[in-house]
């Protein structure tokens, strides 16, 4: 896990009127990253509209431009294109060749984690070093087979107790990505649920490495081993295994089948072991240091330093020490933080975004028409005229034909159309998918569910309808798109639209079909919106999974996987930067599924990125989660609908869970940034004005100009009402924490150092006051002018009032500064409110702001040995 810059606990400061540029507005501008770039202006046009001498910078501007022009002939004049655009295209061939030949630079010297994470995997071989028990037949050696059919195969502990545990040692040390267990066919109550893992060069110097649970299936798990922090490898020749608890209660440990995979190349990991020796003799030396420093041991501290081969701290942190704890000079303390600040030492990593997030839930106060409550609808939008647009969806008796569009400036529903098939549109449905072309201005809809018992009457063939927006008119492409090279009729797939090239991709789904096959799932199609044809890239042929091409130069987690399976409720978005399809979540019929693959578009290639997130700290396994992405951030949003519990299982996905995820697709990681507590059905139907309630079936839909999303409707699932569905609109905003901005982290650093000397100004008060006192002199002492008028020029310009902490601790030394003269009169020292400081005292105190302050820089400033290895994140 990333930790934040700054803690808000501990850190209190807020805007300072006295330092004019710190007080600009910091707040980025939501449409600033998305400025369109513009096409070059044409020197001479055709009748047509398309100039004979155009020239454009790539071929996605030509593609853009082509079907931008075609769209209008196409409404009159089907598959007829002019002559001067065949021209335009073939003239610019030659240049698009010879931009494509142009040589990349030689990489740079890759580090040993650079060098070990192109590196493929492999199975590393191991031996039984120790363990605590077994029972019967049940030795530890059964680990090293994989037979799942045979009872007898596992390890077995005698005793169900913490004390358990098997110890794996390495033939020869290595770097260990994965750690995969194997099971019996069946579920049994022996197997282990929870456990630790444990990892080091040695069996007396271990570190935690992971700790999760397995699965009650028969399914194999891998789960990801943190092995690397940065640039800095972890090698192990040891590895041990702590099982915690068991599916059955009081059952004796059961494991059926070990398998590590992982890097062990015996120079790379030698370098490996020797960076991390270094790493461990700096860290020690550094917690001496911390000590001595820490305890005011200034002599050996200075001593150990300048015996060190190494950089202790960064220099601007020692000279704050200096300042602030040593000497306790304010002013040049200050002045160091200023410094920091001028050399951008308080800027953090711009990928790493901390979110707040501010659910609006949008009432129509005018009694508007709206749409009815449904679910399994569909929406998509157009940016560019701030529309969202409603097409379908099932009533919870009936499927709706209806067709709206939501206007974001006007905060109103339009229905476009009460029954779309009266305009020559599409029939009542729902599960079906669409998507919005902004430069032919049109919605595409495919599919539709079709109840092939109860509706067997119906046509189950798959028509394909275009919508123009501009003209309020429906075209139906196809009436059966499996005879043109495209999907059988199919539900609850995906269908994304590459803007540039104006093709749309569709993958998975249920197809519907007369046949026993329940669980006949599609392949992935692309269809091509400019010369009206689809193309199947793979197929899904009676369950049998697509084929994945192999790409030996990446990463073992990457390239192992040979297939990948289709699907149906599962997420799809669009990367139109890296031209890549991400594809996550879903059901198939073996369950529901946690893993994520990602296809690039113009090379017709595939990638699996994890076998299963959740067990890299991602989202539970799930269906039907909607899924959106921000191309400029480089960030994929996830929000769950059905998951389920964590044996994996069809039968245990019976909760609905409110969850946002965030995926940065630079670091491959996931974040969860809000979760409902609500999971259970009967709290389902549980209704709040502050935020969502849980569902399933939803829609939900991001505008990347004002980045905001959208969430429409969808099942509420209650068990004693099963044709529950909801009708509420609400807009969800993400928002920067102001943590991470250098300007805030600076203000706070500079309210808790003049909060200090606030604190030393009033201990000295109240010595002055109290002497005053003591000689029968009442009147308010010269020290405590000094520090009211410190406290009300330096400390309350400083103050963020919106800060409740803040706040109450500038109320709380207020009211100090008033009872200290009111202890002096009592002639009480105990009784002071404001404890002196002096010698020890003030050295500690000093050095716990000190330690706050330091805590406000980014990791790359603070000390670099602060924290054990295996409590550092992966990544």
């Amino acid at each position: 896990m990333h930790s934040s810059p700054c803690d808000i606990n501990d850190i209190f400061i807020s805007q300072d009127s006295r330092f004019s540029f710190l007080s600009t507005d910091v707040s980025q501008d939501s449409n600033a990253s998305h400025s369109s770039q513009k096409l070059p202006r044409f020197r001479s046009v055709s009748s047509t509209g398309v100039s004979h001498s155009a020239y454009l910078r790539n071929p996605r501007e030509r593609h853009a431009l082509a079907r931008k022009t075609r769209v209008h002939l196409e409404l009159f004049e089907e598959n007829a294109y002019t002559s001067e655009f065949d021209c335009l295209d073939q003239s610019l061939k030659l240049k698009d060749k010879q931009e494509s030949s142009i040589k990349v630079a030689a990489p740079l010297t890759l580090t040993i984690a650079q060098q070990v994470a192109t590196i493929a995997g492999e199975v590393l071989p191991y031996h039984i070093h120790n363990y605590s028990s077994y029972s019967a037949s049940y030795h530890p050696d059964n680990l090293k087979t994989d037979s799942p059919n045979d009872q007898s195969s596992r390890w077995s502990s005698d005793a169900h107790n913490h004390s358990q545990y098997i110890t794996l040692r390495l033939d020869n040390p290595a770097i260990i990505r994965n750690i995969t267990f194997g099971k019996f066919h069946r579920d049994h109550a022996s197997t282990v649920k929870e456990f630790k893992i444990l990892g080091g060069m040695n069996e007396d110097n271990m570190v935690e490495i992971l700790h999760h649970e397995l699965k009650n299936n028969n399914r194999p798990e891998t789960f990801r081993l943190e092995h690397i922090n940065g640039n800095l490898l972890f090698p192990v020749q040891f590895i041990k295994i702590a099982p915690l608890s068991t599916f059955g209660l009081n059952f004796n440990y059961s494991l059926w089948y070990i398998e590590l995979n992982g890097v062990q190349d015996r120079s790379i990991v030698n370098n490996a072991i020797l960076e991390y020796e270094v790493y461990e003799e700096r860290k020690a030396a550094s917690r001496c240091l911390n000590y001595l420093r820490q305890n005011n041991m200034m002599d050996m501290f200075h001593a150990l330093q300048q015996r060190m081969t190494f950089e202790y701290e960064h220099p601007i942190l020692s000279e704050l020490h200096k300042y602030l704890v040593e000497i306790g000079d304010f002013d040049e303390a200050e002045n160091t933080l200023l410094k920091a600040h001028s050399k951008s030492l308080f800027d953090t990593d711009s990928k790493q975004i901390e979110y707040i997030l501010n659910w609006r839930k949008i009432e129509d106060d005018q009694n508007n028409t709206i749409p009815s409550p449904r679910g399994g609808h569909q929406m998509c939008i157009d940016e560019k005229e701030g529309k969202i647009y409603l097409l379908g969806g099932w009533s919870g008796k009936h499927d709706l034909p209806d067709f709206w569009y939501y206007n974001i400036s006007e905060s109103r529903w339009h229905r476009l159309s009460s029954n779309t098939s009266k305009q020559g549109g599409p029939s009542a449905r729902s599960c079906h998918k669409m998507c919005f072309d902004p430069l032919t201005r049109s919605i595409f809809v495919l599919g539709q569910y079709v109840d092939c018992i109860s509706d067997a009457e119906k046509n189950t063939k798959s028509d394909f309808y275009r919508y123009f927006v501009d003209f309020n008119l429906w075209k139906r492409i196809s009436t059966n798109t499996a005879e043109e090279g495209g999907p059988e009729l199919l539900y609850d797939h995906q269908m994304n639209i590459d803007t540039v090239t104006g093709i749309i991709y569709v993958f998975g789904g249920k197809i519907i079909s007369n046949t026993s096959n329940f669980h006949n799932y599609s392949g992935l199609f692309s269809y091509s919106i400019p010369t009206n044809s689809w193309t199947n890239l793979r197929c899904e042929e009676h369950g049998k999974a697509i084929h994945v091409s192999k790409v030996p130069h990446l990463k073992e987690t990457r390239a192992k996987s040979t297939a990948i399976v289709s699907r149906v409720g599962h997420a799809m978005v669009l990367d139109t930067k890296s031209r890549q399809l991400y594809i996550f979540s879903g059901e198939n019929e073996n369950g529901y599924l946690s893993d994520m693959y990602s296809y690039f578009v113009d090379e017709n290639r595939w990638l699996q990125i994890t076998k299963d997130y959740a067990s890299d700290f991602g989202p539970e396994p799930g269906f039907i989660q909607r899924a959106t992405i921000d191309v400029e951030r480089q960030e994929i949003y996830a929000l769950s609908g059905s998951i389920c519990d964590r044996d994996g299982s069809k039968e245990g996905c019976n909760a609905v869970k409110s969850g946002l995820w965030v995926y940065s697709i630079a670091k491959g990681l996931w974040r969860n940034i809000y979760q409902s507590d609500v999971r259970e059905r009967k709290t389902w139907n549980v209704w709040t004005s502050t935020e969502p309630t849980p569902r399933f079936g939803h829609q939900f839909i991001y505008n990347s100009k004002n980045r905001m999303h959208y969430l429409f409707g969808g099942n509420l699932g209650n068990q004693d009402d099963h044709s529950g569905r909801l009708d509420d609109l609400w807009e969800l905003k993400l928002t920067e924490s102001n943590r991470l901005d250098p300007n805030i982290i600076l203000k706070r650093c500079l309210f808790t150092l003049r909060m200090q000397k606030l604190y030393e100004l009033c201990d000295i008060a109240a010595t002055a006051t109290h002497e005053l006192y003591s000689q029968g002199t009442f009147q308010i002492s010269q020290e405590t002018k000094a520090a009211l008028d410190y406290l009300r020029n330096y400390v309350q310009p400083v103050l963020d009032h919106n800060d409740k902490q803040q706040s109450e601790v500038f109320k709380m030394i207020c009211a100090n500064i008033l009872l200290t003269e009111y202890a002096s009169q009592q002639q009480n020292d105990n009784s002071f409110y404001i404890k002196k400081r002096k010698g020890d005292m003030l050295y500690r105190s000093r050095s716990k702001v000190f330690s706050s302050i330091s805590q406000c820089f980014p990791q790359r400033i603070r000390e670099s040995f602060d924290s054990s290895f295996g409590s550092l994140s992966i990544v």
